[in-house]
């Protein structure tokens, strides 16, 4: 489990509700992954994914959730999800798990496309010569919202590959009330995996 740690969160209107819920469990998944990111965890908000804030102090997270400016626009899930893949690349591709914290409710314009940042993800891995367990996408899903909860559970039963026998599942979701040991373990686990 050691390697960097992102948090994605979906700052977008229809997480309006959730902001308490989403900083609670942010601050929760910090403290417990933090020893594994000693360079601290990167935050991203989804409508400004260009600009991370890197994290030294568990309680950062929780106050930036906690006062960040929800947006009146849809989500563009793909753009935030290149960007932040485009940022693991660029730091040399280093095991990273990536927590999305989200309801799944995003702009339909670009809904699809989040499954082709996922494949370019693998492929990446895969030319590169990186394990499946080198990049991980885990979902962490707010709100009951019938078609997030399919979008959702589209990508993290969809989005894998297998090459010479290596099977390449690096999505996962959880519900934010799981566990948190499930949440972290993610899809590492094939056991865990399996909902």
């Amino acid at each position: 489990m050691d390697g960097d740690q992102i948090f994605v969160i979906d700052d977008c209107e229809s997480m309006r509700d959730h902001k308490d819920d989403v900083a609670m469990t942010a601050r929760v998944i910090s403290y417990t992954v933090k020893v594994s990111d000693k360079n601290g965890m990167d935050l991203y908000f989804a409508s400004d994914s260009c600009n991370p804030r890197n994290i030294q102090h568990i309680t950062d997270i929780e106050h930036r959730i906690t006062n960040m400016r929800i947006v009146t626009a849809c989500c563009d899930m793909k753009k935030c999800l290149e960007d932040v893949v485009k940022e693991v690349k660029a730091q040399g591709m280093n095991p990273t798990t990536i927590y999305i914290f989200t309801d799944g409710v995003w702009d339909p314009d670009h809904d699809p496309e989040v499954d082709q940042v996922i494949y370019d993800a693998i492929n990446h891995l895969i030319e590169n010569g990186k394990k499946p367990q080198d990049l991980m996408f885990q979902f962490i899903q707010f709100g009951s919202d019938d078609e997030g909860y399919k979008r959702l559970k589209h990508l993290d039963d969809g989005c894998k590959m297998m090459v010479d026998d290596v099977e390449y599942d690096i999505v996962d979701t959880k519900n934010w009330q799981e566990h948190v040991p499930r949440i972290i373990i993610g899809s590492l686990d094939r056991h865990n995996d399996i909902d």
